[in-house]
């Protein structure tokens, strides 16, 4: 999964949650009298759980692949000695 997908997901999942009203209620006088509901805000949070965890395994395979491919690019004398 890359970094996008899981925006995508995570944007999708708070949208999603917000339009039904037994999670959010959205008022029309503004931000100070819109809210999530009790309901909401647990499923918020569990949300975040499963997705800060996907998060975290997609940054490590993705810092596991760049390592990997330096260490390739190095045997292979492709580094850049320029620096």
């Amino acid at each position: 999964m890359t970094k996008q997908n899981l925006k995508d997901i995570l944007y999708g999942s708070i949208h999603e949650l917000a339009s039904d009203r037994k999670n959010y209620y959205h008022s029309t006088f503004g931000n100070n009298y819109s809210h999530f509901t009790p309901e909401g805000e647990k499923a918020v949070l569990e949300l975040l759980q499963v997705w800060v965890y996907s998060m975290l395994q997609t940054e490590e395979k993705e810092l596991d692949r760049r390592a990997k491919d330096l260490v390739v690019k190095e045997l292979k004398g492709e580094n850049d000695k320029s620096v």
